[in-house]
């Protein structure tokens, strides 16, 4: 077991150490004016497992009137639409509210909602009011994204639906956990056979070295497969 483990551990020394979790930045620029079809910024989700939380920031966020606005990401299939139009319900129909915005909005979920902030600030105002940056919610929650692959494009899509008011987003940040959604086996059994033994071996170093993401794997349970893992794998398999 000795001679095994030296020859295991070597291989995990040459590979790069994986990471699931990410936080990227990407510019975004101006918002077309009237334009259904707006402005889309990507980014590439990296490092693998299953998505457990989402926050984002659109950086630098400015435009003269909120109610123009339809803001929403998509992901794997899932789209969480964070604005729609604030006010062009019932405020001021369907022009939507006459709120300025100009600064860092982060989104995260249980925080106010920013369509019904940006309808506070335009009351308050009197009709013509500003909402700064802070900490909101969107219409949808970002836990819908949960239980996705965080590996793929991240779509972030930003349009101005009326004339003559105009915006512009410096960038947008997005910030992804990954870690397990439970296992349905126990730690090290990584080809889900019930037990753990020399059989895992094979499918915990393919694993480690090539980026990916099993719960029976992350033995650590901090959310990635990494180095880390190693030393508690072989405790399990040797029957520490």
């Amino acid at each position: 077991m000795k001679r095994f483990f030296v020859a295991f551990l070597s291989v995990s020394l040459t590979s790069a150490v994986v990471w699931a979790d990410f936080s990227t930045t990407s510019p975004v620029g101006s918002i077309p004016d009237d334009s259904p079809a707006g402005v889309n910024s990507t980014i590439a989700g990296t490092g693998g497992g299953t998505v457990t939380d989402v926050e984002l920031s659109l950086n630098g966020l400015t435009h003269t009137w909120a109610g123009d606005l339809i803001i929403a990401v998509t992901h794997d299939g899932t789209t969480v639409e964070l604005s729609n139009r604030p006010g062009g319900d019932f405020d001021n129909p369907p022009f939507g509210n006459n709120v300025d915005l100009s600064g860092v909005y982060m989104f995260t979920d249980g925080d106010p909602n920013f369509d019904l902030a940006c309808n506070a600030a335009d009351q308050t105002a009197g009709g013509s009011g500003s909402l700064p940056g802070g900490f909101f919610s969107g219409n949808d929650l970002l836990a819908d994204f949960a239980g996705t692959n965080a590996d793929g494009p991240w779509v972030l899509n930003v349009s101005d639906n009326a004339a003559a008011d105009l915006g512009n987003i410096t960038s947008w940040t997005l910030t992804v956990t990954t870690g397990a959604a439970g296992c349905g086996n126990p730690l090290g059994d990584v080809n889900l056979d019930g037990v753990v033994s020399l059989a895992d071996v094979n499918p915990f170093v393919a694993i480690l070295t090539g980026g990916g993401f099993q719960c029976e794997a992350d033995i650590n349970e901090d959310g990635i497969v990494s180095l880390a893992d190693v030393n508690p794998f072989v405790v399990i398999l040797t029957g520490g």
